[in-house]
């Protein structure tokens, strides 16, 4: 069927093309003026008809495809294809996605919830409130309980990333209300074990006396979650230090350094032959050097800076 709908749409157009030849004799004779006027009008709906029936065929074969993938049971193929989907299609396939990939568990929900996050079709708003309440529930029952292992498995069930951007305004609220104070704002971040909720500790306590703690949760997680590539060594102490960095520019051209690491990200122009100072927060970065020279190849590495002053050098050259 797409193949003969889009053999269709090319027929279209070939037509359409018989009649451009047909507006430009009859215009050049002004007997045919009029055959002229009506092979430009046939002609122009001839172009829009071809279009649409191969938007159509276009709309069939993804479809097509989606069904494959689901039939196959190829969840990662499923996610991708369905943002292609007309808001149609994607009304009909969304509540077999939901069953066939996902079950009742929080994970599972909130994993469905991430992966169509964007979709604004019913079924998901529908699955997205329902959720929004669930979570409720559990923070009020772990809030009444107010035990330490209460808020664990609240935090084991919700991760904190999803609950600061998914959960009701007024139940972010109810948490952060609680943060009145550098001390109990801590401990929340203890009760909730959230490397997310550490990272909310230091957004909102810029000075807190328990930033050197923060930092390190973050750290020491940041290391654990490298695979294989891991950086040189891990940060033991000085969490809340910082590492000065003098950067060599050994080229004959002007060298980018884009560096991106666990608590600054930053970009430096070294000219040739140039050198150039920067200070950053302890911890793991990707860097990344290039340069706009034509043809000049670039270099990666994975650091760790856990304080003092590092020597870097860059030559970067043609390839």
């Amino acid at each position: 069927m797409v193949v003969l709908l889009n053999l269709i749409g090319f027929l279209f157009y070939i037509a359409a093309f018989l009649c451009a030849i047909g507006v430009f004799v009859g215009f050049s004779d002004k007997t045919g003026f009029k055959i002229g006027i009506i092979a430009l009008i046939v002609g122009i709906l001839l172009i829009f008809g071809g279009y649409y029936i191969r938007q159509g065929a276009s709309a069939l074969e993804k479809s097509e495809m989606f069904a494959k993938s689901l039939r196959n049971g190829d969840k990662d193929k499923v996610v991708w294809q369905f943002r292609s989907l007309s808001d149609k299609q994607k009304n009909k396939y969304i509540e077999d996605i939901y069953n066939n990939f996902y079950g009742d568990s929080f994970s599972e929900k909130i994993c469905f919830i991430e992966d169509f996050d964007e979709e604004r079709i019913p079924f998901v708003i529908q699955k997205k409130e329902t959720l929004n309440n669930d979570i409720e529930e559990l923070y009020l029952q772990a809030e009444k309980s107010n035990n330490p292992d209460s808020w664990l498995f609240f935090s084991s069930q919700v991760p904190g990333k999803f609950f600061l951007k998914h959960a009701k305004p007024k139940l972010l609220d109810r948490e952060f209300r609680k943060w009145c104070s550098d001390e109990d704002a801590w401990q929340r971040v203890l009760l909730m074990d959230s490397i997310v909720m550490a990272k909310e500790y230091l957004s909102r306590f810029e000075n807190g006396t328990h930033i050197e703690d923060a930092k390190r949760i973050i750290l020491n997680h940041s290391f654990d979650t490298y695979s294989n590539n891991k950086p040189p060594y891990k940060i033991t102490d000085n969490f809340d230090g910082t590492t000065t960095l003098s950067i060599q520019n050994s080229s004959s051209v002007e060298i980018n350094v884009n560096y991106s690491g666990t608590f600054a990200n930053g970009n430096v122009k070294i000219p040739r032959n140039g050198s150039a100072t920067v200070t950053v927060p302890n911890g793991y970065y990707r860097i990344h050097v290039s340069s706009y020279q034509s043809r000049a190849k670039s270099e990666n590495s994975l650091e760790t800076f856990s304080g003092g002053y590092r020597s870097l050098n860059y030559h970067i050259v043609r390839e």
